[in-house]
């Protein structure tokens, strides 16, 4: 049975909920829904546990063997007790939300763990980081702050509270939160800036609020993971043949070409798992154009590169700039394979988290920049670095560039920013300067266009200097 929604409720919990949303103390409790696997753990004493999971297949473990032996060897004795987990697994990531994992993150829902079990378990292991249900709950006062906003959601609460709304006006209020909930601000308790979206409970029933942006990325790329397993390259490729000289004629042909279109003009905004960054999907939107004009080896050759990445997991990307940044930062993940691959081998954390933060300004701005001249710049300095010498003047010249024209206005009007970036005046490091940089783009009420653009002056900023001896 699917948890119900919003429009799902009756007018007086309806109104509660949007109480809830105006700054009303109205009782409604509200908790992050995480994009995991359920897992249902029990227990009459707290040593010896059974484990359900969400198809209802039940036993004494081998589902999440981390999870299972932190609970046998690390548990309080306790009395009978159940826990509902949401586990993210950092083998396995979710699909369509990049969130920020160290390791394994199990959030228990319920409320049956108490802190101080899930600070017991985490100080005895590093494998799964466990969450209460406090550490996932969302107050959502605040978040309602344009007026035409508050007006519209103030007259609903009025006449749901007296009874008088229909199933289509609850709908309309219910698009008004999911856009709430992808408001600057409301980040994963699992890291990252996006969520699912809300699990509410109101008068002891419990419903979901969807993320609209992720609810838009999750409609969008599904359909082509399902396709993958049921047609394959070559299957697609076919299709793709059939409807040379009419890619309307046929709807999967179609889908593969507006996504292409809507990934190279920029995507879904930060935060998401996407199968190609906008550099990548304008290359392939060549390839589409070609095969609207009537060549057929484009859409076949075409055809074969989509599908390739999409039954791919571990080669899509991070949608986004600014997320890209962070999501290498605290990853140290490779955000990008294939074309820049000759990046690679830079030695260390912090080399490898350089090389990570400039294939990603490669990649998203590509199209700003004389990019071959770009890359020659930054291999020769990956080269220093992979020698282990220093790069004095390359840290100085990036200082120095965000520092100039339009930046420089923009961060003289917040201290915030002003006093960052005169701590990487002095930076002798070309890791630790691009570290300053993240600091930049992950502080709150960064207006994102203008954060772009002192970003690309970064970018564009490095010289072929040869890096400078320690004096």
């Amino acid at each position: 049975m699917s948890t119900p929604r919003f429009r799902d409720l009756s007018p007086a919990s309806a109104a509660a909920v949007v109480d809830a949303f105006l700054g009303d103390e109205s009782g409604v409790d509200f908790t992050e829904k995480l994009a995991g696997q359920h897992l249902t753990a029990a227990s009459r004493d707290g040593t010896r546990w059974k484990y359900t999971i969400k198809s209802g297949e039940s036993g004494s473990g081998g589902y999440f063997p981390d999870l299972e032996n932190a609970l046998a060897m690390h548990h309080p004795r306790t009395g009978p007790v159940e826990y509902s987990f949401e586990v993210l697994k950092t083998r396995r990531r979710p699909d369509f939300i990049a969130y920020d994992l160290k390791n394994d993150v199990a959030a228990e829902y319920s409320g049956a763990m108490t802190p101080e079990v899930a600070r017991r378990l985490n100080s005895a292991q590093r494998q799964v980081t466990f969450l209460t249900r406090d550490d996932i709950r969302k107050p959502v006062a605040g978040l309602v702050v344009d007026p035409k906003t508050r007006s519209i959601l103030k007259k609903f609460s009025a006449a749901a509270a007296a009874g008088r709304v229909s199933r289509d006006e609850k709908t309309a209020v219910e698009a008004i939160l999911m856009d709430l909930v992808d408001a600057e601000g409301v980040s994963s308790a699992a890291g990252g800036p996006r969520i699912e979206g809300l699990f509410g409970l109101v008068d002891r029933q419990g419903f979901k609020i969807p993320s609209k942006k992720y609810a838009d990325v999750q409609l969008l790329q599904a359909k082509f993971y399902a396709l993958s397993r049921r047609l394959g390259s070559h299957g697609t490729a076919d299709r793709f043949d059939a409807a040379a000289g009419d890619p309307d004629a046929d709807r999967v042909v179609r889908d593969v070409i507006d996504y292409i279109d809507f990934m190279a003009s920029g995507g879904p905004g930060p935060g998401f798992k996407v199968f190609f960054g906008p550099a990548e999907a304008a290359k392939l939107k060549v390839l589409a154009d070609n095969y609207v004009a009537g060549d057929a080896a484009a859409g076949r050759k075409l055809a074969a590169l989509f599908m390739q990445r999409v039954s791919d997991r571990s080669s899509w990307t991070v949608s986004g700039l600014s997320e890209g940044l962070r999501y290498s930062a605290k990853n140290g993940v490779v955000v990008r394979q294939g074309e820049y691959d000759d990046f690679t081998g830079v030695r260390g954390g912090n080399m490898k988290l350089t090389e990570n933060l400039l294939k990603k300004l490669i990649a998203e701005e590509s199209d700003r920049l004389d990019e071959e001249r770009f890359r020659q710049r930054v291999r020769r300095h990956l080269s220093a670095l992979r020698e282990e010498k220093p790069a004095a003047s390359v840290g100085k010249e990036l200082s120095s560039t965000a520092q100039s024209d339009k930046a420089v206005s923009y961060i003289e009007k917040n201290p915030a920013l002003s006093k960052a970036i005169d701590s990487l005046k002095t930076s002798n490091d070309l890791a630790a300067f691009m570290q300053g940089v993240i600091s930049l783009a992950t502080k709150e009420n960064i207006d994102q266009e203008e954060l772009k653009s002192a970003l690309n002056k970064v970018a564009s900023g490095i010289k072929a200097a040869k890096p400078e001896k320690d004096s």
